[in-house]
């Protein structure tokens, strides 16, 4: 059963990670300039590229940190399914 939930764990957080990841590439895209509406208040500001890094950043850490999840699992419970 506890593995089970964290299978479910595992994948809200990449899925999570994933979201977070997109996010932050398009406010960082907004905050360049590249995309987005000129009238848009992140539009070529460098406040929310930095923010739109930091995002990506954290969405990357919370992937890797679901990999890592996987691969922390007990010798005996590497056998069950």
């Amino acid at each position: 059963m506890a593995n089970r939930a964290t299978g479910i764990a595992r994948k809200g957080m990449t899925y999570a990670g994933i979201v977070m990841l997109v996010t932050g590439f398009v406010f960082l895209l907004q905050g360049e300039g590249t995309i987005g509406p000129e009238s848009s208040f992140m539009y070529k500001n460098p406040e929310w590229y930095t923010n739109g890094k930091a995002i990506m950043l954290a969405g990357g850490g919370l992937c890797l940190a679901a990999i890592f999840m996987r691969g922390a699992r007990r010798p005996e419970e590497a056998g069950q399914k």
